[in-house]
């Protein structure tokens, strides 16, 4: 939508057309008054009636493009970003998978929010911004999920968090389309386990998040030290996580993939 459109349609909405308004005078009579409003608070309800909630679903703000880069440079960047992505984004994968089929619980959002903030920045500092615009609206939508009431998220956060994906998917299939055949629940198991440590709080998760450890595979061959270094956790902590980890691995070592 062009700048001078948008001013229109909104002057539209806060200005009545005078000419309906004689109309309507001379068929039926006088009108009463309304009553008198002030001007901000009647600006602020047209705003809310034209492009708030109960307005058209639409990106706010609209996507911006690359302006800073060739297309070579956008391409490169572009690429290299999905091959950060399709790792990291794999958690954000499966939580729309489940979304989308509604069996995702709100706290598998704990999980996906820090590695969005981590493909953010990634996103940020390759300059492109239309994939950064759209995985900060995702998060914001996110955020904003976490705050209704009840175990799953309403309908009107699922509509908004899947349209917004969507728009993710389009600028970047690779990274984020979701796949059936290799969707899997390695993250959440992760964070039922991690969520069994009492020590355990929302901080020292969104650092090891935020550093891709949502795997087995990659705790399982973690010692305290690696924690230390890569996620900024303290050494005690460290060390409570990984004993954690090791005695599900012995409890788990021979168990079938259904059984698992």
């Amino acid at each position: 939508m062009s700048l001078s459109t948008f001013f229109s349609k909104l002057w539209q909405a806060i200005v009545p057309d005078s000419r309906g308004s004689d109309e309507t005078a001379t068929e039926s009579g006088p009108v009463a008054p309304e009553p008198c409003r002030d001007l901000n608070e009647e600006f602020d309800l047209r705003f809310d009636a034209v492009f708030g909630e109960s307005g058209p679903l639409a990106l706010d703000p609209p996507l911006g493009k690359n302006d800073g880069l060739n297309e070579t440079d956008q391409t490169q960047n572009e690429e290299l970003f999905a091959g950060i992505a399709a790792n990291h984004a794999r958690p954000v994968k499966d939580f729309m998978y489940e979304l989308e089929a509604g069996s995702a619980p709100k706290e598998w959002i704990e999980v996906c929010r820090p590695l969005l903030a981590t493909l953010s920045d990634a996103g940020e500092s390759m300059e492109l911004r239309q994939i950064t615009q759209l995985i900060n609206a995702l998060d914001k939508e996110l955020e904003e999920a976490q705050k209704d009431e009840g175990p799953w998220p309403s309908k009107s956060w699922t509509e908004r968090i899947l349209f917004i994906y969507g728009k993710l998917v389009e600028l970047q299939p690779a990274a984020f389309t979701v796949d059936e055949s290799d969707r899997h629940r390695e993250s959440i198991i992760i964070h039922s386990l991690l969520r069994q440590i009492p020590e355990v709080g929302y901080v020292s998760l969104e650092k090891l998040y935020r550093v891709g450890l949502t795997s087995r595979e990659m705790l399982f061959h973690a010692g305290p030290r690696d924690l230390v270094t890569t996620a900024g956790l303290s050494e005690e902590l460290s060390g409570l996580i990984c004993m954690e980890v090791q005695a599900y691995r012995e409890r788990t070592e021979g168990a079938s993939p259904e059984g698992d």
